[in-house]
């Protein structure tokens, strides 16, 4: 006797929840495992994780998440194109599992374009690809479906995915089951067991074919081989924790028994279908188990246990499950009819009839749509390459005529260029005269500079010079005619040493432009200040020294010649300085961009008409036996401060009252 099994669209199904899902026992809404301010990107993925775990478990909850998931994208969210992917082939897995096999077929080709559009990876492409020949093999069109298996398996060897090749072969097993060709069914299948150990396989997919190999064998009334398949499956299944796929392969076992008349195996085996019943199993599932339940009291003659089974499962059948209702109707008739209820049996006949002729007039009108999809889509495609050939065609006229305007373009480019390289050369000509014309100005500038610093030493040369030589000169004639020398030769060493500070100020002066080209540096004023402050003191140690210094930047500027001119500035404080505490206070304040520096002593002061007197080179208001110095301090500190672009001059100053030099400014400032 023939047992119930599971027919193409059954185990379709079963294939895809196990292959493509997370087995488990529990349902569990998603929504309650979303955490709290998850963002639009995280709710999306998250849904998507909902529809892999439930596509096929629970309708209405796939169906409200695909719709979240919608939401969410007409809001404008921009997944990344891998999670997109995942969700487009979600909703293809829908309408299968829905029975929508021509709405799959329209994800299809729309997704078709996504993977055009946004270039995935082989990997992505490859599971489409897969998915592609299962929609095709749901529609019956067994070719296509054939076409795309062949195809995945040559690029998997090509490529050496295992992993590929074992699931387009365990697709092409369950094509050639369905279309009868049992044998090369089972080639498929053994081919993909002897692959796996190879490499890493889901182990659902392994127990899926060890189902699919003893169904087929069931199929060939190899009952003997079909059990030793099972039995594999069954302890690859125990050893990897899936007892929900144990349950198709204990009914598939259970049938072998029956059918070899070993009513006390397929007794043993029910008993194991029951406890994975307990642990919880889908309604597909529960159909399945009650179906074998009802084989088994038929073969144990208990025909009124078996009737009662199929009749219960009628009654929860809806009309949307039309294969169990065929399944049952088709038994129900059988039964009826051994038990003599030839009225019972007549009925179910009717229903029966009815039920298959509402299966083929569906699969009619699905192939009708399917090929009404076909044709528009070729149609569309057809239209577009005559669209595409259209617009070449007229890109190309386009070409020709935007080539044209190029010529012509081009060649009033080449007059406008070469009228406007004229005007550029007229003005570059322009801009050349004037920097040249600028240059001579500052070059005759710096001449006349130089010659006014010429005439100065002419005349340091000729007077200043002159006097500590003529000194050396006459007090050494004295030392000799002299018996008494000390005094002359003191006189003679006074003179020599006055000779040299004035040697060594005038090539000071001559090296300060130099010194102007140095890279500026960023520094404390304050601390250049302390360290000034304690030169002097060891230098001077007669004088008690007070220097105060109020708040002082910290600039970015030449610190040598702003040191030297600070280090002038405080030895004039100490120098024409009559008092034992020589006091100097040190203030600074701040004018846009600018510095300002005060220095103030309590020296003997400067009268106001010789203010500006002073900073000439050599020049000196008091007497040089009172007062030692060359006479170029100040020229050398106002050199200084114009090199950085500063002034320097005396903001307040009579005789007997102090000095105050103030207005030490330029582009000195950080």
């Amino acid at each position: 006797m023939q047992r119930v099994s599971y027919n193409f669209s059954f185990s379709l199904l079963v294939m895809i929840f196990l292959s493509l899902t997370v087995t488990c026992q529990e349902t569990r809404l998603f929504e309650n495992s979303i955490p709290d301010g998850s963002s639009d990107e995280e709710l999306f993925k998250i849904y998507n994780d909902s529809i892999d775990k439930y596509l096929y478990r629970d309708t209405e909850l796939t169906k409200r998440t695909l719709q979240a998931c919608e939401g969410l994208l007409v809001q404008g969210i921009s997944p990344p194109d891998s999670l997109l992917f995942f969700y487009k082939n979600n909703r293809i897995l829908f309408k299968l599992a829905e029975s929508d096999n021509v709405g799959a077929y329209q994800e299809l080709l729309e997704t078709e374009k996504t993977i055009d559009d946004k270039h995935l990876s082989p990997s992505m492409a490859r599971r489409f690809k897969y998915l592609k020949g299962f929609t095709f093999m749901a529609l019956g069109d067994l070719e296509a479906a054939q076409k795309v298996y062949y195809e995945n398996i040559v690029t998997g060897k090509e490529r050496k995915d295992t992993s590929t090749i074992i699931s387009n072969l365990y697709s092409l097993g369950q094509l050639y089951s369905d279309e009868g060709d049992y044998e090369d069914a089972i080639k498929s299948y053994e081919e993909s067991l002897n692959l796996y150990p190879e490499i890493h396989t889901r182990p659902s997919t392994v127990v899926l074919i060890y189902t699919e190999l003893g169904e087929t064998y069931n199929n060939l009334k190899d009952y003997e081989k079909a059990i030793k398949s099972l039995n594999k499956g069954i302890n690859y299944a125990d050893s990897e924790g899936l007892q929900v796929l144990k349950l198709d392969l204990l009914i598939n076992k259970g049938n072998a028994f029956l059918n070899l008349n070993k009513i006390e195996e397929a007794e043993k085996t029910y008993l194991s279908i029951l406890e994975i019943q307990e642990g919880g199993i889908d309604k597909l599932g529960e159909h399945s188990a009650k179906l074998y339940e009802a084989n088994l009291y038929e073969s144990k003659n208990q025909f009124d246990k078996a009737i009662e089974i199929y009749e219960n499962l009628e009654s929860k059948t809806d009309t949307s499950e039309l294969n169990t209702l065929l399944l049952a109707y088709e038994n129900l008739h059988l039964l009826n009819k051994k038990k003599g209820d030839y009225q019972a049996a007549y009925d179910y006949l009717i229903n029966l009839q009815q039920v298959n002729s509402k299966i083929q007039n569906d699969e009619k009108r699905q192939k009708t749509a399917y090929l009404k999809v076909k044709y528009d889509t070729a149609k569309k495609e057809k239209n577009n390459q005559l669209l595409e050939a259209k617009l070449n065609k007229t890109n190309v006229e386009r070409s020709l005529l935007y080539a044209f305007l190029a010529i012509i373009g081009l060649l009033l480019v080449v007059v406008f260029m070469a009228y406007f390289q004229k005007l550029r050369y007229n003005q570059l000509l322009t801009e050349e005269v004037a920097n040249r014309t600028k240059s001579l100005n500052e070059s005759n500038t710096l001449l006349k500079e130089s010659n006014n610093e010429l005439d100065e030493f002419n005349r340091i040369l000729s007077h200043d010079l002159k006097e500590p030589v003529r000194n050396i000169v006459s007090f050494s004639q004295l030392a000799i005619n002299s018996k008494d020398n000390n005094d002359h030769l003191n006189i003679v060493k006074e003179s020599g040493k006055r000779l040299q500070r004035l040697l060594e100020n005038v090539a000071e002066y001559r090296e300060i432009s130099n010194l102007a080209e140095t890279n500026k540096i960023e520094f404390s004023t304050k601390k250049m200040i302390g360290n000034l402050t304690g030169y002097f003191e060891e230098n001077y140690p007669e004088k008690k020294l007070i220097i105060s210094k109020n708040t002082l930047p910290v600039i970015l500027n030449n610190k040598e010649l702003i040191s030297l001119i600070f280090k002038i500035l405080i030895e004039n404080s100490i120098k024409f300085n009559t008092n034992n505490t020589i006091t100097i206070n040190i203030d600074y304040n701040k004018e846009d961009a600018r510095h300002i520096f005060l220095v103030e002593d309590n020296g003997i002061g400067i009268n106001q008409k010789y203010h500006d007197q002073v900073f000439r080179m050599f020049s000196r208001l008091n007497n040089q036996s009172d007062y030692k110095g060359s006479g170029l301090g100040l020229s050398i500190a106002r050199k200084s401060a114009e090199l950085i672009n500063g002034k320097l001059t005396i903001a307040n100053s009579a005789t007997d009252k102090g000095t105050t030099l103030n207005d030490l400014r330029g582009t000195f400032a950080k």
